[in-house]
């Protein structure tokens, strides 16, 4: 096992008391202790707290919890310009809720989530523009104090409607996510 080392990386001190030696991350000097270790699995609704760097530079700790997931339909895009992939594609709404538990700078930027389908490719979250009322996505807002949430809703589109079976968040791509395993409500008639 590689160590990491316990270099400040841009949170508050208090963030990193103590850290996993068991875990490397490119980009990362020190994994604060209160962090979810790679590879944990959770299930919908259990909150779990991550190192998030933004930008490269900016990094803060955050708090994520998937909250419900909603399995849309085709027609919900119907006013929207789709190439034929999204419109093979089966919509999912998570609604995620975010907590800042840490002091860095990380308001404006995208919550950090993938969707993952049936046959484990990462699905970026979709950005619409214009208004849609079935999902409103918001970015991290810039005034988020230390201890405060907010909700968001991200879509995934999975291909050839497939399903979507977790969300995740990833520390870097050849480290072991954290997962929530998910189990979306069927669609609304």
């Amino acid at each position: 096992m590689v160590g990491i080392s316990t270099a400040a990386c841009g949170v508050d001190a208090a963030d990193l008391a103590t850290s996993s030696p068991a875990f490397t991350i490119p980009g990362i000097q020190s994994l604060p202790a209160a962090a979810a270790t790679p590879g944990t699995t959770l299930t919908q609704g259990q909150p779990a707290k991550v190192l998030f760097v933004a930008n490269g530079q900016r990094r803060g700790l955050i708090s994520l919890s998937i909250d419900s997931v909603r399995t849309g339909r085709s027609s919900d895009l119907a006013n929207f310009i789709l190439n034929a992939g999204a419109k093979a594609s089966t919509p999912y709404y998570a609604d995620v809720t975010v907590t800042k538990a840490g002091r860095g700078q990380i308001g404006g930027a995208p919550v950090p989530l993938y969707g993952v389908n049936g046959h484990h490719t990462l699905l970026p979250a979709a950005v619409l523009r214009g208004g849609f009322k079935k999902c409103q996505v918001a970015r991290i807002p810039d005034d988020l104090g230390q201890g405060a949430s907010f909700s968001t809703c991200l879509m995934f589109l999975a291909p050839g409607h497939g399903r979507l079976t977790s969300v995740e968040f990833e520390y870097a791509p050849d480290v072991a996510p954290i997962t929530w395993v998910v189990h979306p409500r069927p669609a609304q008639h």
